[in-house]
């Protein structure tokens, strides 16, 4: 759902907006989902109530918003998803949201991002039996690969995370056919992957700047009253 909809129909202002799942990952089927998410912020009013509705979060079919708070309070514990939206193909940037980019990079944490990674690995690598998958799967232990080699977030596109030539090859199949048969994956590949699901641990420090985001997060809310 595009942004002036999406505002419109539950009456928030969006800061935020990008391109997630296959196609921000940069292997699309030519029938995937227009996964799009928003991070937005509520009328003053709702921000002064004893009895909010607590709408943090909406979803409307592959459209997902929440608000500004509750982006702020994942990214601070170190959540990927948050650094994931900032990689992502972004579709709207308002000026407020790009104000609070340095803050919020700051707060990326390689240590959570692998746990999350590792996890999300174990999942797909016992399903790996669909050409969307193994990209997944291939996503994954190349982020975690990243991780464990620099420390710090990997890059979100598929094209800047391999040069792996199955890999490739199958994302450029996949581009123009949805039922693109994975076939045989190289024995290589296989063990990279596999490898991959239980890593060791990095470095666990983490920036606690909770403050310069209280501040900045109050301006913008006091901001739009």
């Amino acid at each position: 759902m595009q942004v002036v909809d999406f505002e419109k129909k539950y009456n928030v202002f969006v800061l935020y907006s990008c391109l997630s799942g296959s196609r921000g990952y940069g292997f699309p089927g030519p029938d995937s989902d227009e996964d799009v998410r928003h991070v937005y912020i509520n009328p003053f009013d709702w921000y002064l109530s004893l009895h909010q509705k607590q709408r943090d979060t909406i979803t409307d079919g592959e459209t997902v918003g929440w608000e500004l708070g509750k982006y702020l309070r994942l990214a601070l514990k170190g959540n990927v998803t948050p650094h994931e939206w900032l990689k992502f193909p972004a579709l709207y940037e308002h000026g407020l949201f790009t104000g609070l980019r340095a803050e919020i990079e700051r707060t990326a944490s390689p240590y959570v991002a692998l746990k999350q990674y590792s996890g999300n690995l174990i999942k797909y690598f016992s399903e790996m039996n669909t050409s969307k998958n193994f990209l997944h799967s291939m996503r994954l232990a190349c982020n975690i690969q990243h991780i464990c080699e620099y420390e710090n977030l990997p890059p979100i596109n598929i094209f800047d995370l391999t040069t792996d030539p199955f890999t490739l090859a199958l994302v450029k199949k996949r581009g123009t056919d949805a039922d693109v048969v994975l076939g045989e994956i190289p024995e290589d590949v296989i063990e990279f992957i596999s490898d991959a699901r239980y890593p060791p641990e990095v470095n666990s420090l983490h920036v606690d700047n909770s403050e310069d985001l209280e501040k900045l997060y109050r301006n913008i809310i006091l901001g739009a009253a």
